[in-house]
């Protein structure tokens, strides 16, 4: 069904009176479409490997763990490895069940000899992973970690790994060592966009907290550690560099597109996960992770709906930044791709706010409805200070007689209904936003954590700079390692695998948040509803 407006009442010269205009229609939801694939498969001939390894243990005085990780390129399955330490003085133990695999401790016995250590870490029989025996099945972006704890000061000791696996006649396998460090953590810490920043570093290090709550649970020995730094009136260059030599490879956040794009260029090796820098010339396939869709595919859903609800123009309003002009090049390539025509649109110019214009908006709202009716048009709006301009756009009768759209980042939004100032207005244009649909089974207990900590409802935003800890703490653990390159193979396969709060998250060839649903926001009778859900 179409959207209809049943008219308005502008009282005096004043604001529209909460509740004196009928809400429009509910929309409907457009039929689904099918998902990409992001599945992609490599042909390899099997070959059964027999290698050798060799690393040393270093000195360490007292007690020490020394974690020695073999991982491979790509799956295999391990039939035997057998591991020796060379003759020294001191104690080398390996402790039962301290053997992990792909992050996840196995079942085995502990190994203790003042000498020298020789043990089948896998046997010729396989260890029991489940009812019946199996290889060991060691996945690409895994590894299998032995920690080999050292006492009385031993050092130097030289160890020999001898692995038995099958794999891909190109598949390339390595031993290691870990060593946990801290990871970076980049956030605007101003007022900025209703405090942005400071809610998205609450979100993302209250993941942290709980993600290092879940390592304890399992007998993990180390934590997730964020270095936080305040990127305002700071050289995100400087930043990355201070924070590079202190042994940082990974970072959670910039969430804000600009500090995203600059830290990225400042080194195209970097491993970042961000809740929202979701611009579209981030749409690449590098190191960069987003935890969120990106603005070409939520601008390509929003049009989606609006063009199955019978909009057939649109005119965008948005505040002149780079991650406004490029949303708005989103959506409205989008709505244009399936039939629509797009305004030009009115943009504010340098030390003007969008609310300045209002009556140029509403003029210009007013000539497209009377030429090609209410129902056909839509407004997307992208201002900097949205509570402040729809407060303007509320007081210019004819303003409300189109539906109005926003971002993301609005939906669910209290302060749209809780200001009399504006609630009758978004009730009035049915404003509309969209959200990730969230799947996963501590979705309501970690959006009411968010929601007490920040004092806002908790957007899908703020849950996915939650899930950003999750991802790039389990991401270590899988892959047993702060390596960058390991790193960007763990991500996309741990992100699938977790059920947190959005439910598995399928990140797309980019890196991006790749959602099978997504919730249609709509404020009707001062109220958010969801109106439906978009697959």
């Amino acid at each position: 069904m179409n959207p209809v407006l049943l008219g308005a009442i502008l009282v005096a010269t004043c604001g529209i009176i909460p509740g004196a205009l009928a809400a429009p229609a509910m929309l409907d939801m457009p039929a689904s479409t099918e998902a990409p694939s992001h599945m992609t498969s490599t042909s390899q001939d099997a070959v059964l490997w027999s290698q050798t390894f060799h690393a040393t243990i270093p000195h360490s005085d007292g007690t020490a763990t020394h974690k020695l990780v073999f991982g491979c390129t790509d799956d295999a399955l391990l039939y035997s490895l057998n591991l020796y330490v060379s003759e020294g003085s001191g104690e080398y133990t390996i402790r039962s069940d301290s053997v992990r695999l792909d992050g996840m401790a196995l079942d085995h016995a502990g190994y203790l000899n003042q000498d020298e250590i020789r043990t089948d870490i896998v046997l010729s029989e396989p260890i029991r992973l489940s009812a019946e025996r199996f290889p060991l099945a060691l996945s690409g972006s895994g590894s299998l970690m032995i920690p080999i704890e050292t006492t009385n000061g031993t050092g130097g000791a030289k160890v020999v790994v001898d692995v038995r696996h099958i794999s891909g006649s190109q598949t390339v396998c390595s031993l290691s060592a870990f060593t946990p460090t801290k990871v970076g953590g980049l956030f605007p810490l101003d007022a900025d966009f209703g405090g942005f920043g400071s809610i998205m570093l609450e979100s993302t290090m209250a993941g942290v907290t709980d993600f290092n709550s879940y390592l304890e649970e399992i007998g993990e020995d180390w934590m997730l550690e964020v270095v936080i730094q305040d990127t305002v009136g700071a050289e995100i260059q400087e930043l990355a560099d201070d924070l590079s030599s202190e042994g940082v490879t990974a970072y959670l956040g910039p969430p804000d597109f600009l500090g995203l794009m600059t830290l990225r260029e400042h080194n195209s090796d970097v491993v970042a996960l961000s809740c929202c820098g979701t611009s579209s010339p981030l749409n690449e396939p590098d190191g960069v992770f987003r935890t969120s869709p990106s603005d070409a595919r939520l601008g390509a859903d929003l049009a989606r709906l609006m063009w199955h609800n019978g909009i057939r123009v649109l005119l965008p309003v948005w505040t002149d930044d780079p991650w406004n002009n490029n949303y708005r090049n989103d959506i409205a390539t989008s709505f244009a791709g399936l039939g629509g025509a797009v305004d030009d649109g009115i943009t504010q110019d340098a030390g003007m706010r969008l609310g300045d214009l209002g009556a140029e908006i509403r003029d210009r709202i007013v000539l497209l409805a009377d030429t090609h009716g209410d129902n056909r048009v839509a407004v997307f709006s992208l201002p900097t200070e949205d509570l402040l301009f729809l407060e303007t756009m509320s007081t210019h009768q004819g303003a409300e007689r189109v539906r109005w759209f926003g971002t993301d980042y609005t939906a669910r939004d209290a302060r749209y209904t809780n200001n009399p100032a504006i609630s009758g207005f978004v009730s009035a244009t049915g404003y509309t936003a969209l959200q990730v649909e969230g799947t996963g089974p501590n979705l309501e207990t970690v959006r009411q954590g968010l929601t007490e900590a920040t004092g806002k409802v908790a957007t899908h935003d703020m849950l996915a700079a939650y899930e950003s800890a999750w991802i790039l703490g389990l991401a270590i653990q899988h892959s047993q390692s702060m390596d960058p390159e390991r790193l960007k193979e763990a991500i996309p396969y741990v992100a699938q695998r977790h059920f947190g709060t959005l439910g598995p998250m399928v990140l797309d060839s980019n890196g991006d948040l790749s959602p099978s649903s997504i919730e249609v926001w709509s404020v009707h009778d001062g109220e958010w509803a969801l109106v439906g859900v978009m697959r």
